[in-house]
């Protein structure tokens, strides 16, 4: 049920902030990637377990797009270097796709999601909203409606539990 209403929220906020986001990608000179940049943005919103401790969702989705602004342009930057070396150029260590170093990179990064699965609700988004959306701690304040010093306690919460699954792996 809870996913249904989820859902129908993701829907509702793609009818309504599909043309502005548009308009907005276009107006930052992105006018050939809108359909990637749209998508992208509601991808990540997508990916949220909930929007319930989000004040405002069309200034937490325009974030995001101002977030996959950023992304895009970095990616733009560093392909070019890449895109213009051939394969046999790459530094890549002989083991890199060696099995066993592949199956134990898995295992890590499931100990990790465990991890960030087990944190509380509020302190798993506000890690996330963080490392991965590239928001301050002042603006996932805003975002969420708490206070900057509850955004840092929820955060070394989550960094605490994130690190200790780490260092036992």
């Amino acid at each position: 049920m809870a996913d249904r209403a989820f859902q129908t929220r993701i829907d509702d906020l793609v009818r309504a902030l599909e043309a502005p986001l548009r308009r907005y990608f276009a107006r930052q000179g992105y006018k050939s990637d809108v359909d990637d940049l749209v998508q992208e943005v509601f991808l990540r919103l997508s990916k949220l377990e909930t929007l319930n401790g989000i004040e405002n969702t069309k200034a937490y989705t325009f974030q995001i797009a101002a977030n996959v602004l950023k992304d895009s342009g970095r990616r733009k930057q560093v392909r070019p270097q890449w895109s213009e070396r051939p394969l046999s150029d790459v530094d890549e260590p002989a083991d890199a796709r060696d099995p066993e170093r592949v199956l134990i990179g898995q295992d890590d990064l499931a100990r990790v999601q465990l991890a960030l699965l087990a944190l509380p609700p509020r302190a798993r988004t506000v890690f996330l909203l963080h490392r991965f959306d590239g928001l301050n701690y002042k603006e996932i304040a805003k975002v969420l409606g708490i206070s900057v010093s509850g955004v840092e306690k929820h955060m070394m919460l989550a960094l605490s539990r994130v690190l200790a699954a780490a260092r036992s792996l």
